[in-house]
């Protein structure tokens, strides 16, 4: 193991005796102890611990990168599904990461799953129609990826931002118009002006 994965190892040690003195022990660390706890989970199954940890964000990598080229076949035509699977598979940040032993080829893998959900709910309301399951579906996934890492709120709010700002109902507000204030003084500001 190396530096980084040193953490993992201590923070989701088998040897502790549950999972809530695995939490108790991933609140030390800035990420949150979801994948800790996974993993100490898979560590109790037995085996090599190196085997195990850095063979789950393989598995995990892989699985992403499958879930992005099944999932979005709807939305995006298949020579984009290849590139985009390609530049994951080959770019230096996601090899790298999918053969560590960190949390970030789970992120990667519910990235892959928020970006099939928000596609699908991002389809519906073009058409002024939205699946709740779908948009649930899309939410717990977001919430159960900031318990893994805290980028992926930044994922979640960029996700949900997108789909506000695209929404039909949103961009036929009427006459709404943004326009810029302040040039008097104080930091300017943006003003709702009209319906």
């Amino acid at each position: 193991l190396w530096l980084d994965e040193l953490f993992t190892a201590y923070f989701s040690d088998p040897a502790q005796s549950s999972l809530t003195a695995v939490f108790l022990r991933g609140t030390e660390d800035i990420h949150p102890p979801l994948y800790y706890m996974l993993v100490h989970l898979m560590s109790r199954l037995g085996g090599d611990f190196t085997v195990i940890v850095r063979g789950m964000s393989a598995v995990l990598g892989v699985a992403a990168i499958g879930v992005l080229y099944m999932t979005v076949r709807r939305d995006v035509s298949p020579g984009a599904r290849a590139f985009a699977c390609a530049f994951a598979s080959t770019s230096w940040g996601g090899w790298w990461h999918v053969q560590e032993g960190r949390s970030y080829a789970l992120c990667f893998f519910l990235g892959s799953i928020i970006t099939a959900l928000a596609l699908r709910v991002q389809r519906q309301l073009t058409q002024d129609r939205i699946d709740y399951k779908t948009l649930g579906a899309l939410v717990l996934v977001c919430l159960v990826g900031a318990f893994v890492h805290y980028y992926m709120l930044l994922l979640a709010g960029g996700v949900f931002g997108y789909l506000l700002f695209t929404v039909a109902w949103w961009r036929a507000r009427g006459e709404t118009r943004w326009t810029w204030r302040g040039p008097g003084g104080g930091p300017p500001s943006w003003c709702h002006m009209g319906g």
